[in-house]
């Protein structure tokens, strides 16, 4: 498990979905389907926003991240890259 320091938010982008309503997704339009929208998996102790919590899908800035991994499916950004909350 991977603990982000000081304003530091670490991101899981979820995967992208095959299908939209009756349209099928293309393989390369999957890529870029999810890379504004993740879902928080760790907060660092002196974020100041308090709703950002794990669980919690947000839109982030498109480009700046630390990934983490080969595939960039976690990676980690400062806390004002986060743009908005979203609400389902």
């Amino acid at each position: 498990m991977l603990q982000p320091l000081a304003n530091r938010i670490t991101l899981r982008v979820p995967k992208a979905p095959d299908k939209i309503g009756s349209i099928w997704v293309p393989e390369q339009a999957k890529e870029t389907y999810t890379v504004a929208q993740a879902e928080i998996v760790a907060v660092g102790p002196t974020v100041r926003d308090k709703r950002l919590q794990p669980g919690l899908m947000v839109v982030t800035k498109r480009f700046g991240g630390f990934p983490h991994d080969q595939a960039t499916t976690v990676y980690t950004v400062y806390e004002n890259h986060i743009l908005a909350i979203v609400d389902l």
